[in-house]
């Protein structure tokens, strides 16, 4: 592990000789993710590569793991270019980064984790991180790093990395620049931000990364409750949770955006976000973005070009796109399931969708296949004027009704179900798969 104090210069970019000259150590720095509280200060985040290194908020200092073989005189580091490095978010879907890599039959996974909690001294905010180191060879002693672990063994260091304690939390400060702004803020400069308390050693040694962790979990469990989605394909829901976890962390103090780059306020693309948040359960992040650019002018705007956000529009779109594959609204009626892939249909595990924010009302939905066809519930509050649609694959050739009464198809495989519905059964003639 090594921990160095870096102090940032703003505005400054590494040369093409500098980069070069990066060591081994260096992580590549093509990947990282945010941690921490979403719609806080920019400064109290963690940014995480994807090798593991991490920096417990920003212009703090560096932590790196590295394996040393005191035996072969060998250091072994995920940020080689030799080394095999994976990386992930802990069950998929939580903002818990873990990154995994071999040192010779030395396993080593690491994670990070941060939160804030109350101190003597007021709340704090805090990183979490672990490394479990596994022996995977089959000897029977033990292979001696600066760990003994014997074979099939597992050893985790666990470490407790208070966010700039006793220092100032700087904001940003952006200065105009051709298309856009950069940041001119000094991270732990004496001037301006907010001050952050430090409740002093003593209460961090009592502390234990694994109770950051359970933490860290269970906030991210409270967030993902207000939507429900359980879907056949995992990465649908993961991912569905997961990108609105990640804006919210993209967002600074009611501005949706944790760049070193900022654009011109009240871009045109930071509104994806704001719809983005208020279709999944968020209203009050998404009334923050919109109060946001309205107490800001807009710069310029004659120049679209100007108000690209292009990472902020993207995973707002994706988002958007996945949930009108599920429910969407039009000339007064909610379209269910249009775009789903056609085996979730028969999948055992059905579809489950709870309390989705609409237009008209947020929106209860499962889908139950079983042996005497499929059942599709209908709950919650909303009313749509027009009812409801039911679109399936054309090549479904369904048997649709409501109370015994058959539904006539439209074109296209429409169904259409009046405002009210509350189940209907479906007989699926042919198969679903793609």
């Amino acid at each position: 592990m090594d921990a160095n104090a870096r102090e940032a210069t703003p505005g400054l970019s590494l040369s093409a000789a500098q980069r070069k000259a990066a060591g081994q150590l260096d992580p590549a720095g093509k990947r990282h993710i945010p941690i921490g509280v979403p719609n806080s200060l920019d400064s109290l985040k963690t940014f995480v590569e994807a090798e593991g290194c991490f920096s417990p908020g920003i212009g703090s200092y560096g932590i790196y793991y590295w394996v040393y073989d005191r035996d072969e005189h060998t250091l072994t580091a995920p940020t080689m270019k030799d080394v095999a490095c994976t990386c992930g978010l802990a069950e998929s879907r939580y903002l818990i980064p873990w990154a995994q890599w071999s040192a010779g039959r030395l396993a080593v996974r690491t994670q990070v984790c941060e939160v804030n909690r109350q101190s003597p001294h007021g709340e704090v905010f805090v990183v979490g991180s672990s490394a479990g180191v596994t022996n995977t060879g089959d000897c029977s002693g033990a292979l001696r790093f600066d760990l003994s672990i014997p074979a099939g063994g597992t050893e985790t260091i666990q470490l407790i990395c208070p966010v700039l304690p006793g220092r100032r939390a700087v904001r940003h400060r952006w200065v105009p620049r051709t298309n856009n702004f950069i940041d001119s803020a000094i991270p732990r400069s004496d001037a301006g931000g907010i001050d952050q308390p430090d409740p002093g050693s003593d209460y961090y040694r009592t502390s234990k990364a694994e109770d950051l962790f359970a933490q860290a979990r269970a906030f991210w469990d409270n967030m993902y409750s207000r939507v429900t989605f359980q879907l056949p394909d995992a990465r649908w829901t993961d991912g569905l949770y997961v990108m609105l976890a990640h804006a919210g962390l993209c967002m600074n103090e009611n501005a949706p955006d944790v760049a070193v780059l900022n654009y011109p306020v009240f871009n045109r693309d930071g509104m994806y976000v704001a719809n983005m948040m208020l279709k999944g359960g968020f209203a009050e992040l998404s009334e923050a973005v919109i109060d946001y650019f309205l107490a800001h002018s807009k710069e310029e705007p004659d120049q679209n070009r100007a108000v690209a956000m292009p990472h902020g529009w993207a995973i707002a779109e994706v988002w958007l796109l996945m949930r009108d594959c599920l429910v969407f609204e039009d000339r007064g009626r909610l379209i269910l399931l249009s775009g789903v892939d056609p085996s979730w249909l028969t999948h055992a595990d059905g579809v489950t969708v709870k309390n989705l924010p609409s237009y008209y009302g947020p929106l209860d939905l499962e889908w139950r296949p079983g042996p005497d066809g499929c059942v599709l519930a209908i709950g919650g509050r909303a009313k749509p004027p027009q009812g409801f649609v039911l679109r399936l694959p054309a090549q479904a050739d369904a048997i649709v009704a409501i109370e015994r009464k058959t539904v006539a198809a439209a074109s296209g495989g429409d169904y259409e179900l009046p405002p009210g519905t509350k189940n209907v059964r479906i007989s699926l003639v042919k198969s679903m798969t793609r």
